[in-house]
């Protein structure tokens, strides 16, 4: 293990000591680590995916989330990787049990983060980790519910992502160039690999997570006094968008964390870590989690339940929350805590490992249902509860079938009945039994449940598009569309509901007589599209016939003060013609088609009408020829006046009465002199008086004597 020379000690506790407050956060560490490589404890080396793990410190403890890693991997995609663009910081592996958090890290994430082989690892990351295993998915062939073209079967290839990003392809082979620290820098400063990591955070695309912020602040609060305004100052060094929140995340982090161990938080962690959950609640929302009662009522079970339901389902508001923590509900929120606690009592009596990733599953999944069961919350394709002792003995059960071993309930007799179903499909438990890795063990027979097969006809609500269930593969349901593409979905989306099962409409079998489905059927569309046709021809013909290209040598545009067409020279009466060409050509009611030059028909159809509309695009300044964008119609741009007088254009329409079609045109009756504007009459609108509506005169009364009153 390589030693640490004296004075390199002396300067980097200096170093540390200085950013203690949180200033010049990646000032500090860049000078870290140059003093480092001087001093031979950091070298820089490239590594293959496979080797490299991530550090229990990486991201305060949070490690790295699941769905981030794919979302940047359909990023890169899209805009290319490039290895200069990343700074990749690891350490040596120290000991097993950073290993084991590395095999248990993959484990909980159901596949999404390809396989671990911990005894492989030769280094741990604390920069670039969500970027190494975005390569380490690649390399490890992972589902993948992103971009089809990069899988097969839906998941990731190699071949198909090189081909499309051939330095992406090479370092998925290759790997990164690290710069790795020696394990002895991490034992004689581990505060250092957290300030490493935070240092990365203020410049990396994905901000720092509220859950990662609180780790962060729970953190600091084991180091020595929880003062507020020095903790703020380091846990906010990094720029969170989450900022305006901290007071609440200090708070929930200095009482609901769990003891000084934070099993609690850890716990939520590794829950939310495993659903690859990013969802960002706000402000309010925490304000609400860490709401007190006059009776000082602490409910940390009751109060990660209801972070784990928020974090994982975009239905739970703040409003929600606010309910949840309220007087009213008080109640029953001390009855559900109680139920958590000793649900969890009761597992590790039976040497129920808190750890396992079938337990972290179960129990969260669990506690969800609880909080919605206070809430009145209807979860879709949920068990419904009578009461939370009948969901208490259900999660023994499951965690008994899970586990292989024996959990005596202590809710047996509250066990209930799975409900009859009082429509069409019946209700669906989704606590079911989890393969070792938390992952559903039978997610076809889920799909059963609810009545999803292969070779059914399903809908999707949103925009009723019909497909059929070709295969359920794993997670991820194979479907044929009306259009003959394949498709797939995963299972979630068809378990909360958003497709439904249908039978299609008999198709007709044959038709005996096609004429009357041809042209001369004058089906509207093809009618539309013919004029549309006729008026183009025309439009084409009335640029020759006109020369409009050198009818604009004639004239010049000004840009300011205002934007108008002009005259270049002189240009006798009737000798200037504008056509109006484009290449969008509108069709409907009167209103809908608006203003453009509305063209005449000889056959009209009712409530159809066309007009041709302006497509001008302005010319650059840096254009040349052959290399134009710009696009220019004289026709739309000539000026409207209310004083016919004023008027030096004029109206007419080409063809006869005979035409089938006829467009407008605009022509000079009258001379123009050099830099005259173009101009045309129109009548001014007038805006309609208000009405006036009389007011009868009062009917006067006459008195018992004759007078009036």
């Amino acid at each position: 293990m390589a030693q640490i020379p004296a004075s390199v000690e002396a300067r980097v506790n200096e170093l540390l000591q200085q950013s203690a407050t949180g200033d010049k956060l990646v000032k500090t560490v860049d000078e870290i680590l140059q003093l480092l490589r001087q001093s031979g404890l950091s070298t820089s080396m490239r590594l293959v995916p496979g080797v490299v793990g991530v550090h229990p410190r990486n991201r305060d403890g949070a490690g790295i989330n699941s769905a981030d890693v794919h979302d940047l991997l359909q990023s890169v995609m899209e805009v290319g990787f490039l290895q200069s663009r990343v700074h990749a910081v690891a350490i040596e592996v120290a000991s097993d049990s950073e290993r084991q958090w590395n095999q248990r890290l993959v484990d909980s994430c159901s596949g999404r983060l390809g396989v671990m082989q911990s005894d492989r690892l030769r280094a741990l990351s604390l920069c670039a980790s969500h970027t190494n295993f975005m390569l380490r998915i690649v390399a490890d062939a992972a589902a993948h519910d992103g971009d089809s073209s990069i899988t097969v079967d839906g998941k990731l290839d190699i071949d198909l992502v090189t081909k499309k990003d051939q330095a992406l392809g090479e370092h998925v082979r290759l790997g990164l160039t690290w710069e790795v620290l020696a394990a002895s820098v991490g034992q004689q400063w581990p505060q250092l690999l957290q300030l490493i990591q935070s240092a990365g955070n203020a410049t990396l695309h994905k901000a720092e997570s509220e859950l990662q912020i609180v780790r962060k602040a729970f953190s600091m609060i084991l180091e020595g006094s929880p003062e507020f305004a020095a903790i703020k100052k380091r846990a906010l060094a990094s720029r969170p968008p989450c900022s305006p929140s901290f007071p609440h995340l200090y708070q929930f982090a200095l009482k609901y964390c769990g003891g000084s161990e934070g099993q609690l938080l850890a716990e939520t962690e590794r829950f939310v870590r495993a659903r690859g959950s990013t969802r960002s609640l706000g402000s309010p929302f925490w304000e609400a989690v860490c709401h007190e009662h006059r009776t000082k009522e602490v409910l940390p079970f009751y109060r990660h339940a209801l972070l784990k339901l928020a974090l994982t389902n975009t239905a739970v508001l703040a409003s929600d929350a606010k309910k949840a923590t309220s007087a009213g509900l008080l109640i029953k929120a001390k009855k559900a805590d109680e139920l958590l606690s000793r649900l969890r009592s009761v597992a590790r009596s039976s040497g129920v490992l808190m750890d396992d990733p079938r337990v972290t599953n179960i129990m969260g999944v669990v506690d969800c249902n609880v909080i919605a069961h206070v809430l009145g919350i209807r979860v879709e394709n949920e068990k419904k509860y009578a009461s939370l002792e009948g969901l208490a003995h259900d999660a023994t059960l499951l965690l008994s079938s899970a586990l292989q071993c024996n959990i005596a309930s202590p809710w047996a007799v509250h066990a209930e009945d799975m409900p009859t179903s009082s429509g069409s499909k019946a209700s669906t438990d989704r606590l079911i039994e989890l393969n070792a890795d938390g992952s559903f063990k039978s997610p076809e027979q889920m799909l059963t449940d609810i009545g999803i097969q292969a070779g059914m006809s399903v809908r999707r609500k949103k925009d009723r598009t019909e497909c059929t269930v070709t295969e359920i593969q794993g997670s991820f349901v194979r479907l044929l569309g009306s259009d003959g593409r394949m498709m797939k979905c995963h299972m979630d989306v068809f378990l909360q509901g958003a497709w439904v099962p249908f039978v299609p409409k008999a198709e007709i079998d044959h038709i005996g007589d096609l004429g009357r489905f041809g042209p001369a059927a004058e089906h509207a569309e093809w009618t539309k599209a013919r004029i549309m046709a006729l008026i183009q021809h025309e439009m084409h013909d009335l640029c020759t016939k006109h020369d409009v290209d050198g009818a604009m040598e004639k004239l010049q545009l000004q840009l300011r003060p205002h934007k108008c067409i002009q005259s270049a020279g002189q240009i006798a009466k009737q000798k200037l013609v504008l056509v109006p060409y484009s290449w969008k050509i509108s069709a409907g009611n009167q209103k809908g088609i608006g203003s453009g030059a509305h063209v005449m028909l000889k056959d009209p159809i009712e409530d159809l009408y066309f007009a041709i509309q302006p497509t001008n695009v302005m010319p650059k300044a840096s254009e040349e020829d052959g290399e134009l964008t710009g696009f220019l119609c004289p026709y739309f741009l000539v000026q409207t006046v209310d004083d016919p007088e004023r008027a030096n254009m004029s109206l007419h329409y080409s063809g006869t009465k005979g035409s089938l079609v006829r467009l407008p045109l605009l022509k000079n009756h009258a001379a123009l002199s050099a830099g005259e504007i173009l101009t045309i009459h129109k009548d001014k609108a007038v805006p309609a008086e208000d009405q006036l509506l009389p007011i009868s005169p009062k009917r006067r009364k006459i008195g018992k004597q004759g007078n009036e009153e």
